[in-house]
């Protein structure tokens, strides 16, 4: 990482996007425990509001899903990143993710526009048959995926409309600085993140 530049001394956010199952918590996770950023997870984040308005967790996204959906058209699209970024201390390097809209990113981008932070939009991506297989293998609550079809259905529904306050994944990676892929191992992963993410630091 450069630390020689005047933007150096700003502080580091790294905005995670990308597709199910691609990896971006292992990209946060790795941050974390070797350059000790702090790490962000909106999806936890969601959770925990949900839990406080009584929602029902049982049933995955389809009751965190409209929660949020609702959180965002009252409070903003970008209500969950900001309100996240702004419960981090300045001196802090940290990772949020993962943004799935354009308010999320427009807000991410505004903290490099003026200024303030030293700011990269990272997507992550993989094969969908390999992402489906990372997910049925990790069994979590949030994940309710009973094909492949069904997986890849449900993740073009979250790449359409043009209302930056809902979910548009595809517009959010299109409009990442940077697009890592992760097909082979995690060891290679981890040598894709830092020759490709850390270098540009």
């Amino acid at each position: 990482m450069d630390t020689t530049s005047p933007a150096a001394q700003l502080p580091i956010r790294i905005f995670i996007t990308g597709t199910n199952g691609s990896g971006k918590d292992e990209v946060a996770s790795w941050l974390e425990e070797k350059y000790g950023f702090e790490v962000k997870s909106v999806r936890a984040f969601i959770k925990m509001k949900a839990e406080e308005h009584g929602v029902d967790l049982s049933t995955g996204r389809s009751g965190t899903g409209p929660f949020a959906e609702s959180m965002c058209a009252k409070e903003g699209g970008d209500y969950f990143v900001k309100t996240l970024n702004e419960n981090i201390p300045e001196s802090m390097p940290a990772t949020i993710g993962s943004l799935r809209r354009m308010a999320e990113v427009a807000y991410a981008k505004s903290l490099r526009d003026d200024g303030t932070h030293r700011t990269i939009i990272v997507a992550v991506d993989a094969d969908p048959k390999i992402r489906y297989d990372r997910i049925i293998a990790r069994k979590s609550l949030t994940d309710h995926v009973s094909s492949l079809e069904k997986f890849v259905e449900e993740e073009e529904i979250e790449s359409v409309g043009d209302n930056p306050n809902r979910m548009n994944l595809k517009k959010c990676m299109e409009a990442s600085d940077l697009v890592i892929l992760n097909e082979g191992t995690l060891e290679e992963f981890h040598q894709t993140i830092e020759r490709e993410l850390v270098a540009i630091l």
